[in-house]
């Protein structure tokens, strides 16, 4: 893949990292020439402030940790760009902000429900409690629930 103005960062970093863990020991690997490598010589300050990005993170190394000299890939470079690099990582970090999201929905969803729930059963007690107080004050209903029974039971019976 060629170095491209319009790409994002990501893919921008992993385009020179892959260069970079792809070059030979006998090669230069100056910032210029890198910059030649991936088609990119008129963008050299990008490619050297790349460079320094990929330095400071720890995926090449340079003989001065100023920058300016040649570079070269280790292990950690090789292994994450392997992995898929800067763009592999901003979809898996987008997902897991995905995920994040949707767990506070539902979190907040269950606690509404569980809220909701509690206010129904309180109200369904204090229907009983009234039900019960109702039946003590005036004991001629006591049976009312069993009397609705039979009849069902006989209307059942009937067909």
């Amino acid at each position: 893949m060629d170095y491209k103005a319009d790409l994002s960062p990501e893919e921008k970093l992993d385009i020179v990292l892959q260069k970079v863990v792809n070059m030979a020991e006998t090669e230069s690997s100056y910032y210029i020439t890198i910059a030649n490598l991936v088609n990119a010589s008129q963008y050299q300050k990008e490619i050297f402030e790349i460079l320094l990005k990929l330095l400071k993170d720890g995926y090449v190394t340079c003989p001065n940790n100023s920058g300016h000299g040649t570079y070269a890939s280790n292990f950690d470079g090789r292994l994450f760009i392997d992995n898929g690099g800067y763009t592999e990582e901003r979809n898996r970090r987008i997902t897991n902000e995905t995920i994040a999201v949707q767990n506070e929905r539902r979190i907040v969803r269950n606690e509404r429900l569980l809220v909701n729930g509690t206010w129904f059963a309180g109200f369904a007690a204090l229907f009983l409690l009234l039900w019960q107080i109702f039946l003590w004050i005036n004991p001629t209903y006591s049976d009312f629930p069993y009397i609705l029974f039979g009849i069902v039971r006989k209307a059942i019976h009937r067909f």
